[in-house]
C-alpha cells in the first residue's frame, strides 16, 4: 500500500486541498464578521426610516389629505 504512488500523490493532494478549504473558511468568517458589522451600523437608519413611514402612513388617519399630499 505504501509503494503505491498514485494513492499516495491523491493523498497529499486532498490533505493540500483540505488545507486550503481551512484556510478559505477562516477568511469567510472574518468577511461575515465585517458584513455584520457593516449591517449593524444602518440599524439605527432603519429603526428611524420605519418609524418615519407608519407616522406617515397614519396621517391619512388625521385628515384623509395627507394620504395624497405626502
Amino acid at each position: 500500500m505504501l509503494r503505491d504512488e498514485t494513492l499516495i500523490e491523491k493523498l497529499q493532494n486532498s490533505k493540500r486541498f483540505a488545507e486550503e478549504i481551512n484556510k478559505r473558511v477562516e477568511e469567510s468568517k472574518i468577511t461575515e464578521a465585517q458584513i455584520d458589522q457593516a449591517r449593524e451600523g444602518y440599524r439605527p437608519v432603519a429603526f428611524s426610516s420605519s418609524w418615519l413611514f407608519f407616522c406617515i402612513l397614519d396621517l391619512c388617519l388625521v385628515d384623509p389629505m395627507y394620504q395624497y399630499s405626502l
